[in-house]
């Protein structure tokens, strides 16, 4: 498939999924997405353009323009303002210099145009998760400390850093440390994927629900605990909640910091 085709479906994903972002979140990812812009835009200044790394930035910049297009119209249509007043009209992937430096490149580079901005990730890590389910937690750490790693969590996601790159961005968003940080990423990155998979599930098994059921398995090394080894090949209709070995509910993991679980639909029909 051409670059610019697999692009361009990388593009239509990602307004798709923009769509069905929480109301509440357009404008703070909107803004989060602008600052991920100016980032991306000045790490590619940086960079040499003949490298690999660059076209990703390239491609990474292109998709997040487009993000922000597509978050202004929807900001737009609910405020009841024009794109033009949000100042985010031509910013999207027709934006020809950006696009010549991706053609000029493409030849060079082949597989780079499949880089994914990850904005709805983004946007769902910005969703309350665990931090804000533990009473232990919130009185750690306050509500705005909380907010503050949303927000660096997000922005890491649309920088398409790495785990530990995103927990040395959270420790800086609230002075913490590394490791502390590097567990609150893992955690709350886990449950935002949970919750887009078991979103995602339901929607591919509409009107064939009873052929099928989510199934935990654990992750069975040092950190494993009793309640991962207890819970490990438990099976539950896409509606109903897993229960632990402590009487604990949750609809997909992870049930606590360090849990050792993900989940995978199994056919049963």
């Amino acid at each position: 498939m051409p670059p610019f085709d697999i692009l361009k479906q990388t593009v239509q994903r990602n307004r798709a999924r923009l769509r069905e972002l929480q109301p509440s979140h357009v404008e703070r990812l909107l803004q989060l997405s602008r600052e991920a812009q100016e980032e991306i835009t000045e790490r590619l200044r940086q960079l040499d353009p003949t490298r690999f790394s660059a076209q990703r930035a390239r491609v990474f910049l292109t998709e997040i323009n487009d993000g922000i297009d597509e978050l202004g119209r929807r900001l737009g249509d609910e405020l009841g303002i024009s794109v033009a007043d949000l100042g985010t009209e031509a910013a999207g992937i027709a934006r020809e210099d950006l696009r010549a430096q991706l053609e000029a490149w493409a030849p060079e580079h082949p597989g780079a145009e499949r880089a994914i901005a990850r904005l709805d990730e983004a946007g769902e890590v910005l969703s309350p998760g665990l931090l804000e389910h533990f009473q232990v937690s919130r009185l750690r750490y306050g509500d705005q400390a909380i907010s503050r790693m949303r927000d660096a969590m997000a922005l890491s996601l649309l920088n398409d850093e790495t785990m530990i790159q995103a927990a040395g961005r959270l420790a800086d968003s609230i002075g913490i440390e590394d490791w502390r940080a590097e567990r609150i990423v893992r955690t709350e990155q886990s449950a935002a994927f949970h919750r887009q998979w078991i979103d995602e599930a339901r929607r591919d098994v509409e009107g064939e629900e009873d052929d099928w059921r989510k199934q935990l398995v654990a992750t069975f090394d040092q950190r494993t605990g009793d309640d991962s080894k207890f819970v490990d090949g438990q099976q539950r209709r896409l509606d109903q909640e897993f229960v632990d070995n402590k009487g604990r509910r949750y609809q997909q993991p992870p049930n606590r910091p360090n849990d050792r679980e993900t989940v995978i639909l199994v056919f049963v029909g």
